[in-house]
């Protein structure tokens, strides 16, 4: 896959870029593979073993050029990408960053996931978080005015870095769908609990750090990750612990949510029982009509 990514990136319309892969320690014949490929413009960086954070900022350091994007070796950029991308940052120099809608490849079947948020996004940043790192681009003064990614962290080190630059001004969004993110076994696989303490430190960072209080409460973002971890562990078939998270949902859900209380609890029981709350109340209605 690593070399159709590469290739993706030397079929963009605007050729004017520098390609920085970095090599994280790999096993295999990467550096080979990268040697056939004769291109001024890549850049081969070899580093032992490190997070992919860590790899990203590696890659940024060394990097030249005035603005900055991100590509897994399993994923690929579609040929307008940079020019798209270019043309926004013309036009609209004060962006902080910008992402685009993209493709999620599962075997033949390609979902198209559009970028709507736009301007402040942090609400929706924080509440669903999902911003593919390929589909973004940005100025690469303002990766390091915010810091550039976390290297503590191991997951969701993007969203928290999408966060942390939404509080910086203005986020456009490109309809069009420009990148296509594969899916494939090698993928990694996320520990419901390690995406929760993940999405819980950025949104507890965001709250500590910045003046968001303009947003709603910092439960009421929490309840929604409690939430989601349920649904993982359900899909895990750790139901004991999905219940156990869908009820910590609940009791963190502020009164003031958008969602009320019955709401919550409708979403909680769906979790316990695996069943929609609807379907379970014609179930129990129907038992008691076999009882009389």
């Amino acid at each position: 896959m690593l070399v159709e990514a590469i290739e993706s990136v030397r079929a963009q319309t605007f050729s004017n870029f520098e390609l920085i892969i970095v090599d994280n320690g790999s096993a295999d014949d990467t550096c080979q593979r990268v040697d056939q490929i004769k291109d001024e413009r890549i850049v081969f960086i070899t580093i032992k073993h490190a997070n992919v954070s860590a790899a990203r900022n590696i890659a940024v350091a060394k990097a030249k050029g005035k603005y900055i994007a991100f590509l897994d070796d399993d994923d690929l950029w579609l040929p307008k990408k940079l020019e798209k991308f270019y043309d926004l940052f013309q036009k609209y120099p004060e962006t902080i960053f910008a992402y685009s809608s993209w493709y999620y490849r599962d075997g033949q079947k390609d979902i198209f996931l559009e970028a709507t948020a736009e301007g402040d996004i942090r609400h929706y940043l924080l509440l669903f978080g999902r911003i593919g790192t390929p589909s973004v681009m940005l100025p690469r003064t303002r990766f390091i005015q915010i810091g550039a990614f976390d290297e503590t962290m191991t997951i969701g080190e993007d969203t928290d870095l999408w966060c942390r630059l939404s509080t910086l001004g203005e986020i456009r969004a490109i309809k069009d769908p420009l990148t296509i993110v594969r899916k494939h076994s090698g993928n990694t696989i996320i520990p419901p609990d390690l995406f929760a303490k993940n999405r819980l430190k950025t949104i507890q960072k965001i709250f500590q750090l910045y003046n968001i209080s303009d947003l709603k409460s910092q439960n009421y973002y929490e309840a929604q990750v409690y939430f989601e971890a349920s649904l993982l562990h359900k899909q895990w078939g750790n139901l004991f612990t999905a219940r156990k998270k869908a009820f910590t949902a609940i009791w963190k859900a502020p009164i003031n949510s958008p969602l009320s209380k019955r709401d919550w609890l409708r979403k909680v029981v769906e979790v316990v029982l695996g069943i929609p709350l609807t379907n379970w109340i014609l179930q129990k209605r129907s038992d008691l009509n076999q009882r009389e």
